[in-house]
């Protein structure tokens, strides 16, 4: 048996990571009370993601788009840090 060269590669993406389609996460949002909370707003942010910062929290398999929880709330918070920075 020969072994192969190749590296065994990592998860792109964390396991634990809780990862939903668009359409449920405003939903879980709307239920929580939460931003965002419609579908249009969160195609909105995964529009502008290569510029805006969402980059990393949208996820495609196949023809689906998945939203990483963790990363999208990551996303956010650097948002907010970086303008509490710049208002002062």
């Amino acid at each position: 048996m020969t072994q192969s060269s190749e590296k065994v590669r990592e998860p792109a993406v964390s396991e634990n990571s809780k990862k939903y389609k668009v359409r449920k996460l405003a939903e879980k949002n709307r239920k929580d009370g939460a931003w965002p909370d419609s579908d249009a707003t969160i195609w909105a942010l995964r529009a502008g993601a290569p510029e805006n910062g969402f980059g990393d929290a949208f996820l495609k398999v196949g023809r689906t788009v998945l939203v990483d929880e963790d990363k999208f709330w990551e996303a956010v918070k650097r948002l907010q840090e970086a303008k509490n920075v710049s208002g002062k």
